[in-house]
């Protein structure tokens, strides 16, 4: 290297220092780049369908307390418009699920057959204390139909509850244990950048210093 111009050898590590620091910035790019992609899945998609399973938990109480209503109204009026509720209620209830089974694929078949459980205990096991309240004529036939409320229908309702609950639960928890990981990722990528090009720069300086003295 003796025969080379001391500015050509410096152009030649510059150069060199340059195309590290190219390949330096592909990683560091790449790796926030899929970090980023990982969390915008995660925000929303898995976050939002734990939030919509809370939805669905809270449409199963809504549902219960329409029965419920209904079981001990005496008014025409006032039936008609606790059966609508009831009616919404479940629905709000199947378009959540539906909705949290959307956003988690991953999770979509169990969280179907969930609703599907959930939906057929409630019309199994409250369908005979409707059918009875709507019958109801007098205080003897109401006090028996809010009997089988009490027995049937009302009981189901924790449970499924809990089961809602649980779901949404289990989703949250991998969405934070995602999250921490991703946090490590960052931190690791950050850290690893970081030494590279600390890394670079002591390979140039000492190249410097043996191109000045060769």
């Amino acid at each position: 290297m003796k025969n080379i111009p001391i500015i050509g050898k410096i152009l030649s590590i510059l150069l060199v220092f340059g195309f590290f620091v190219v390949a330096v910035s592909f990683y560091t790019t790449g790796g926030m780049r899929l970090i980023a992609n990982r969390y915008t899945h995660l925000t929303d998609h898995q976050a939002e369908a734990a939030l919509y399973l809370a939805r669905s938990s809270e449409s199963l109480a809504t549902t219960r307390a329409s029965i419920a209503e209904f079981m001990i109204s005496t008014m025409d009026a006032s039936n008609q418009a606790d059966l609508a509720a009831i009616n919404v209620n479940e629905q709000n209830f199947g378009s959540e699920m539906d909705k949290a089974a959307a956003l988690d694929p991953a999770d979509a078949a169990a969280l179907r057959a969930l609703k599907q459980r959930d939906t057929e205990s409630i019309d199994n096991g409250c369908m005979n204390a409707v059918n009875q309240g709507l019958n109801a004529m007098d205080d003897p036939s109401m006090l028996s139909a809010q009997a089988v409320f009490l027995k049937q229908c009302s009981p189901i309702f924790p449970g499924l509850t809990r089961g809602v609950t649980a779901e949404a639960k289990r989703i949250a928890g991998e969405v934070e244990t995602d999250e921490t990981a991703l946090r490590g990722q960052t931190s690791g990528t950050i850290k690893t950048t970081f030494l590279a090009v600390l890394a670079g720069l002591v390979l140039v300086m000492l190249s410097a210093v043996l191109a000045v003295r060769v």
